[in-house]
Order: C-alpha cells, then structure tokens, then sequence
C-alpha cells in the first residue's frame, strides 16, 4: 500500500476478467489480462443507459507482465491501459485519452537485507496517490477531461530484527495535467515509511507501520501543500 503514495496507475479491481499465464521456462513467466468491462454496476454518468461488454461504450482494462527469478533475484515488468467509455462525460467533457502505465520492480536477497525498487511511468491516469490524491482535471479550452501524465519510484529494504522484520521505504513521484496553457497544474510527492512483522508461528504473525507524505503542488494547482502521516497494525492468519 505504502508504495503506491507516489504512482498514478495502482492496483484495482475490474469486473469481467480473463488471465492467462505462461508456463514457466528458465525463471520467466508471462502473465496477460483484459477486461470486457471494468464495473457492469456503474451507471453512465451521461444519464444513458450502461453500455455493452467489449463494446467502446464501456472502460476495459488489458495488461500484459513479465516476471523473472533467479536465485535471489526477482524482476518484474507491467504495461497496462485501461481504454476509456467513448460515450462517458464527467461536467460534459469526454476523456482526452486512454490511459497507459510502464511499471517495473525488481529484489535482490542479499541474505541479511532485502532491497528492492519499483518505478513507474503513467500517462492520461485520472488519479495520482492514494493518500494525497491529485484529479483529472476539465480543460475548457480543448473541451476533454485531461489525465496526469507523470513518474513516480520507491527504494525500500527489509532487515531481520528480533525474530521478525523491519521494513523501510522512501519514495518520489511527480504529475502533470497536460491542460492547454502555459501553467499546468503540478505535483511533487514525497513519501517515508517504516514497518515490523512479527511472526507468532508459521501461519499467524502481527505488524505495525507508520507512513509520512508529503505534496507540494505549484500555484497553477490550486490546491495548498498536503502532508499525511498513517499508523496501521493488525493480525494475519492463513488458513
């Protein structure tokens, strides 16, 4: 969760999916996704009726990844789009574009510390951050609800300590909405994180972790700087 503070294309759930995946040859499997309609509850807010499976009048989602692992090592690399409703309007102004997002990650075990980084490159996504959230914005000028096109990226490690583990996390992200004047709105999202995970047995274990974010957003945004700080803890079970 905590990774997602500086990224605009995040983990969803859609309606009408079908995977499939590879088998796996020499540490590399291939995964592909696609969906015929994103949300078959989800009335069009144009006030028509909702649209048909597979048809451009509903959102669709299609992805395709790459994972690879070998010995410590694990990398991992997603490109996804979700091809907007042709008929949707959000305040009369239909979407610019389909959105597309370029996301890779990879791990290393070095035995005494697990580190690992993710970045991601997103274009015309209708929502950055999950904490501080930055909006698609309406441009009047170009008369279509303009996405954020941006990056974000995280370093984080995890470290054995007490019979259980630490974790940590940093992280940067930056967003754009591409509106037609020379002032587009901005963001810049900073993020730090720490956790623990204590396991009490082999399937029981409990965690605690705080996150700090922080975005600054220029005067084109109009929206005053943003800090967030979390505290979550709980228990999990696998049965």
């Amino acid at each position: 969760g905590a990774s997602t503070n500086v990224l605009g294309a995040c983990a969803a759930r859609f309606d009408n999916t079908v995977t499939y995946k590879t088998p796996t040859f020499a540490g590399l499997t291939v995964f592909a996704q696609y969906s015929f309609d994103n949300d078959t509850t989800k009335e069009d807010l144009s006030g028509s009726k909702h649209g048909t499976e597979g048809k451009a009048n509903v959102n669709r989602y299609y992805g395709m990844g790459a994972q690879y692992k070998a010995g410590g090592f694990e990398g991992v690399v997603i490109v996804d789009s979700i091809n907007y409703n042709s008929s949707e309007k959000f305040d009369g102004y239909r979407y610019d574009d389909d959105s597309l997002s370029v996301t890779a990650g990879a791990t290393y075990n070095f035995g005494v510390v697990k580190a690992y980084v993710n970045g991601q490159y997103f274009d015309n996504v209708i929502l950055m951050g999950k904490s501080t959230k930055f909006n698609a914005r309406a441009d009047s000028v170009a008369g279509y609800m303009k996405g954020i096109d941006g990056y974000g990226f995280n370093i984080g490690a995890d470290v054995p300590a007490f019979g259980g583990t630490a974790k940590f996390i940093v992280g940067y992200g930056n967003g754009e909405i591409d509106l037609d004047k020379a002032d587009k709105p901005e963001v810049d999202m900073y993020q730090v994180g720490a956790g623990y995970i204590y396991p009490l047995s082999k399937r029981t274990s409990v965690w605690a972790a705080a996150d700090f974010v922080s975005a600054d957003y220029n005067k084109a945004a109009n929206i005053g700087d943003t800090e967030v700080t979390e505290f979550i803890f709980g228990m999990t079970h696998k049965f």
